[in-house]
């Protein structure tokens, strides 16, 4: 079957890879458009999806992540849809199965990331309507919050320790040599500091894992020249995080509420950097796995600044 569909020929293998790729891309893309039709924006949704350099590099190739985030893409497109719009055609059901099945072949901890985060993006959406209580809707969001924390959380923990060999002492034992290894190769390895994989020590090292993720490595830590792009990448968003904060001070968090697709990215892009961070243990493997995680950090902050920036004009 192979052979009849590429020739047998890793070339062509790689353009139906990049094509999917594209093609789910594009779909989210679209979508984006739609929602936010501000061509400012349009053009920084385009960057944020085609054009940081780890996802581009490792976002479309023959590699499995190119498949986990086409899928991540086509299912929020496909799943937006369905729910939202209400459209309950034969395409969007195929693509949610297609990208279901994807990530839950490939990791499965992508949906138990990902469902939480679309039940933030989907309550934001319909929560005037059902919710009339201004006292329920302040507290609704920092419940969700908890609640998404602990299904993740425990989760990770029912994926990880379903089979014989990944209870929790086996997996303990599997992360120290996993981390010692790397940390005996010196360079590129990383530490949080665990000691366990504990509910409380996972909560614990949150910040830590996050911050890795999204902002590590350091330009002092690089040792060769393809980290040194992931390290202007990192320190590009670090720099961009920071000036949206000293921008929208305290505005930082209201505009997480008060926007649908804003709470949606950026807990979806914590979550997973979270998850990334304290699996990866070495900045190589970290540049390929949290390639989720920067388009949707990246589309957070675009729209806080451009929310921001609104306000701004209707203040004068």
């Amino acid at each position: 079957m192979s052979i009849f569909f590429s020739f047998d020929s890793y070339p062509v293998i790689s353009i139906y890879f990049s094509l999917f790729s594209l093609y789910c891309s594009w779909k989210f893309f679209s979508l984006l458009s739609r929602l936010y039709p501000d061509p400012r924006l349009i053009q920084k949704f385009a960057y944020c999806l085609f054009y940081i350099p780890s996802v581009f590099f490792w976002g479309s190739g023959v590699f499995k992540d190119s498949l986990t985030l086409s899928a991540l893409f086509i299912f929020s497109y496909s799943i937006y849809g369905v729910i939202v719009d209400r459209k309950i055609t034969p395409y969007n059901i195929l693509m949610l199965a297609v990208g279901a099945y994807l990530m839950f072949c490939i990791r499965s901890f992508f949906l138990i990331i990902l469902i939480p985060c679309l039940g933030f993006w989907f309550f934001a959406i319909f929560r005037d309507r059902f919710i009339k209580s201004n006292l329920f809707r302040s507290i609704s969001f920092p419940l969700l919050l908890i609640i998404a924390l602990l299904v993740i959380i425990f989760g990770l923990g029912r994926v990880m320790g379903g089979s014989s060999d990944l209870n929790e002492t086996s997996l303990q034992n599997k992360a120290a040599g996993f981390q010692s290894w790397h940390e005996s190769q010196g360079g590129s390895t990383y530490s949080l500091g665990m000691t366990d994989f504990s509910a409380a020590s996972l909560i614990k090292v949150l910040p830590l894992a996050v911050n890795v993720t999204l902002f590590r490595p350091y330009v002092w830590e690089t040792h060769t020249a393809f980290q040194m792009v992931s390290a202007l990448q990192s320190l590009f968003f670090m720099l961009y995080f920071i000036l949206t904060l000293y921008r929208t001070k305290l505005g930082f968090f209201s505009s997480i509420t008060q926007d649908s697709l804003i709470l949606f990215s950026i807990s979806f892009s914590v979550f997973y950097a979270f998850v990334t961070g304290f699996t990866s243990y070495n900045f190589g493997a970290l540049d390929r796995y949290k390639i989720p995680a920067l388009p949707f950090f990246m589309i957070a902050l675009v729209l806080i600044n451009y929310q921001h920036q609104q306000k701004k004009v209707k203040a004068k």
